[in-house]
């Protein structure tokens, strides 16, 4: 929020305007699809003390941790992020399952479909780390 301020609000409505043509043609793109899915995100989780050292980290990771998550913002898709496993550390993993605007109903058919056919969402991290 703070790097919006600098936006004037012509520069905002021109994005605003970029992004509906960009979601009109992913619409269309998607027409014969009901769902496509890629990991939360793009690397596994790192230890909050970690990401939340400097504003530097944060920004750092909020960056690369939000990519494959700020296609749905950008272009009004609907999405669900359900547990899938852990990496080695522990640390959780998650599987993004995205749906057409407007369509939550599908994507969170697809996020129980997912759940019912799999455990996942019965394990729990350990976090002794933050006793």
């Amino acid at each position: 929020l703070a790097e919006g301020r600098s936006v004037s609000a012509v520069d905002y409505l021109r994005a605003r305007r970029d992004s509906a043509a960009l979601a009109s043609e992913v619409n269309l793109s998607l027409r014969d699809i009901d769902v496509f899915i890629s990991a939360t995100t793009p690397s596994v989780a790192r230890p909050l003390s970690e990401v939340d050292a400097a504003d530097d980290t944060y920004k750092h990771w909020n960056t690369r941790y939000s990519r494959n998550t700020v296609i749905g913002n950008l272009l009004g898709l609907c999405g669900v992020s359900v547990p899938c496993g852990f990496s080695p550390e522990g640390l959780p993993i998650g599987l993004m399952i995205h749906a057409k605007a407007r369509d939550e109903a599908l994507a969170l058919r697809a996020a129980l479909a997912f759940e019912v056919a799999t455990d996942w969402q019965d394990h729990r991290p350990d976090l002794s780390f933050c006793e």
